[in-house]
């Protein structure tokens, strides 16, 4: 005759396992998602920057990618800087406008933040940033 005892615990242990397994059912299949939008992300991001190395290889460049000062680092331009240059050579931002070759409206717009300096604006920018108070007075009184 079995024993009563060891079929009693056999019995919880199977009945607690699959109440276990429907418990933690959910959050497996939720996990498993998880690990594949991740491994599906990871394989992303590596094609974006081997295309992004081919293209910088081939000197194309890419939209909202920095002008490049003279020692080669990213020209950085941000709101605030641009104020703070045209402040620091005391110019009305109609000046600073005639300088880089924009309109006034396009100047306040870059100082609220509004849009940022692309291109040959950004560049300008790098080289007002160059410049002293002397040299953007002969320069304006030149356009």
């Amino acid at each position: 005759m079995p024993d009563i005892a060891a079929v009693l615990r056999d019995e919880i242990r199977r009945l607690a396992r699959k109440e276990m397994k429907t418990a933690t059912s959910f959050q497996t299949k939720q996990i498993k998602d998880l690990k594949n939008g991740i491994k599906a992300l990871r394989t992303q991001l590596a094609s974006l920057e081997k295309a992004l190395t081919a293209l910088r290889r081939a000197g194309t460049t890419v939209k909202g990618a920095e002008a490049v000062a003279e020692n080669g680092r990213a020209v950085r331009v941000s709101p605030t800087s641009i104020r703070n240059h045209r402040k620091r050579l005391k110019l009305s931002q109609a000046q600073l406008g005639q300088l880089v070759g924009v309109s006034t409206t396009t100047v306040v717009f870059w100082e609220s933040g509004r849009s940022a300096p692309r291109g040959s604006n950004r560049q300008a920018l790098a080289e007002v940033r160059k410049m002293g108070k002397k040299d953007a007075e002969a320069l304006l009184a030149a356009v």
